[in-house]
């Protein structure tokens, strides 16, 4: 009852935690882990509660619960590609890209310490799978930004642009492409290309 009451919460949930853990209480210990946490100053441990609380969650048969667990987890430490994985597939059993899109946009804006290349272009892709058109090739735009060395990318940048008919950022990512490209056939391609798109 103690859990409910905001004042009391915090200091319940830890003196109950060791309780349960003894009575071997999943779902209940899962509740008291998350109880734990002061969401106005984040401590270095709420991370392995909740990747804990999450675990039990998913234990217990409640995907739901143990979904917005790993997201707040990987909230606070975006850098840990396990728990974004974890994050991934979560999402996809609970229908739940959507959420799973805001958390990554988020720490986008927030420019979290740690963020490697791959979150942009993760974003970019669930834009593509939720069937957002406009804001899927601003954010291709923004993944080839972020990793501007990564050939692939780009290509599924200008392909991506192409397909919609977006010739401005087709012709951007042609010319990011030519100044990546030696004196190949492949630049010849890509000048060709880029040049009849200009005259269109």
């Amino acid at each position: 009852r103690l859990l409910k009451l905001p004042a009391a919460r915090q200091a319940a949930a830890r003196a109950v935690e060791p309780v349960l853990r003894r009575l071997d209480e999943p779902k209940r210990l899962a509740a008291a882990l998350e109880a734990q946490l002061d969401t106005s100053a984040p401590q270095a441990q709420d991370g392995a509660r909740l990747a804990e609380a999450a675990a039990l969650w998913e234990k217990v048969g409640e995907p739901r619960a143990a979904f917005t667990a790993t997201l707040r987890a990987v909230a606070l430490a975006p850098a840990d590609l396990r728990l974004r994985a974890q994050a991934e597939r979560l999402a996809e059993a609970v229908s739940a890209k959507d959420e799973l899109l805001v958390t990554y946009e988020a720490l986008l804006k927030l420019k979290m310490p740690g963020l490697d290349a791959t979150l942009p272009k993760r974003v970019a892709e669930l834009h593509d799978a939720l069937g957002h058109r406009a804001e899927a090739l601003e954010a291709w735009e923004e993944a080839v930004a972020a990793a501007p060395d990564d050939t692939a990318l780009l290509q599924a940048f200008a392909d991506k642009a192409k397909a919609r008919g977006d010739f401005a950022r087709l012709a951007k990512a042609l010319r990011l492409q030519i100044g990546k490209s030696p004196a190949t056939p492949t630049r010849s391609n890509l000048l060709r290309e880029l040049a009849n798109l200009c005259e269109d």
